[in-house]
């Protein structure tokens, strides 16, 4: 503790920040997707979906 710099915040965030995910796609095109599937997703997300894709006018 004695003699030792403090680090920054920056210093910090950047060391827990070393190890980065990568994200591969590597899924058939296209996926296939169930009747079951969909069903669920429409009963959990319609609400959501269809609120953020209907289409607002400014105003």
């Amino acid at each position: 503790m004695w003699g030792r710099a403090r680090r920054s915040a920056a210093q910090h965030a950047r060391r827990r920040n070393e190890h980065h995910w990568a994200v591969v796609d590597d899924l058939p095109e296209p996926l296939p997707v169930i009747q079951a599937e969909l069903e669920v997703i429409e009963t959990y997300f319609g609400d959501l979906l269809n609120e953020l894709l209907s289409f607002r006018p400014a105003a």
